[in-house]
């Protein structure tokens, strides 16, 4: 047998603390990454208890309409031509950004409406803009440029005006004899426009006419009024820029509106 073992009690202290540092090491140890854990959704409630109400889109279609308007006319309806009023275009003459003549051939005599629907359809058909547009009516066998039987001219609001038939009152040249019951204010030749402009008194009554370079011609009615500046004439419809006409004392005769003076045409006649 092997002798006993004899121990010091400082050998037996010194191996119980290395015993428990051994233990207390082993306990600190990093156990490693913890399981991860699966992800739950849970439903969350208002704590109102309130339903969520929806964001509300605003309506842009105002907006839209506001910056491409669609071509239509004034009240927002759109011309319509009644059915019995049928129509041609014989030809139509423009000066860009100014002015656009329009001669057109009735089928028959038509309604003032009528008119006033064919000039609207005739002008939104062209989007083009201009600062007038005049529109001639000729019945069946009726020459262009011997007057027209009706007009519709923006100048520039929309004027309806039914003439009639042009009979041996009318004229077809301006440089032809006059009707021995006419009374001639004077002939004047515009050059802003290329027109010749004739106006004369008859029956009590004056009337001016407009004979273009494109064959086209109108004819209205005109009123006489007092003007410091000479002769003041304008059209019986009158003209939404007061439009009108003075002969001065040089017998020219002055084109003007409201602003003032736009251009002077010489004498002729």
């Amino acid at each position: 047998m092997y002798p006993p073992l004899l121990v010091s009690k400082r050998t037996i202290m010194i191996l119980a603390v290395c015993l428990i540092s051994i233990v207390a090491s082993s306990c600190d140890g990093d156990p490693g990454p913890a399981p991860r854990r699966a992800l739950r959704f849970e439903r969350v409630s208002s704590a109102t208890g309130v339903p969520l109400t929806p964001a509300v889109t605003p309506d842009i279609s105002a907006t839209i309409s506001a910056a491409f308007p669609v071509n239509t006319q004034p009240g927002g309806q759109a011309p319509v031509v009644p059915a019995e009023a049928t129509y041609s275009v014989i030809q139509t003459n423009i000066v860009t950004g100014i002015r656009k003549s329009i001669d057109v051939r009735l089928d028959e005599e038509v309604s003032e409406a009528s008119l006033r629907a064919i000039a609207l359809e005739l002008k939104s058909g062209d989007s083009r803009h201009y600062e007038r547009t005049f529109i001639v009516y000729y019945l069946p066998g009726m020459p262009v440029g011997g007057g027209g039987w009706a007009t519709t001219h923006f100048d520039p609001g929309l004027e309806v005006r039914i003439l009639g038939l042009a009979g041996q009152e009318e004229r077809a040249d301006p440089s032809g004899p006059l009707i021995s019951t006419r009374e001639d204010i004077g002939t004047w030749l515009d050059d802003v426009t290329g027109s010749q402009i004739v106006m004369y008194s008859e029956g009590g009554k004056s009337y001016v006419e407009h004979y273009f370079k494109d064959g086209s011609f109108l004819k209205d009615e005109l009123v006489d009024k007092p003007s410091p500046l000479g002769q003041r004439l304008e059209s019986k419809g009158g003209s939404e820029l007061g439009r009108h006409w003075v002969v001065d004392s040089f017998g020219n005769l002055q084109i003007r509106d409201n602003v003032g003076l736009i251009s002077t045409a010489k004498r002729i006649k």
